[in-house]
C-alpha cells in the first residue's frame, strides 16, 4: 500500500522520478479511497490537499 499527500492549497505536478524505485511508469493501482484505477505517468497532477491511498 502506497499513501500520497499533497499538503498544501494549491494545485501542483509532480516529477514522478523521485519515486522511480517504489512507482514505475506505467504502473496501474487502484485508490482505495475512490475505487478509481491510477497508473503512473511521468508527472503527475495533484489538486489542494489531495490524499491518494494507492494499492
Amino acid at each position: 500500500m502506497i499513501v500520497m499527500l499533497h499538503g498544501n492549497d494549491k494545485d501542483v505536478d509532480i516529477d514522478m522520478s523521485i519515486y522511480a524505485e517504489i512507482l514505475r511508469q506505467g504502473d496501474t493501482f487502484t485508490n482505495v479511497m475512490t475505487g478509481e484505477k491510477v497508473t503512473i505517468t511521468p508527472t503527475m497532477h495533484f489538486a489542494p490537499r489531495a490524499t491518494l491511498v494507492l494499492e
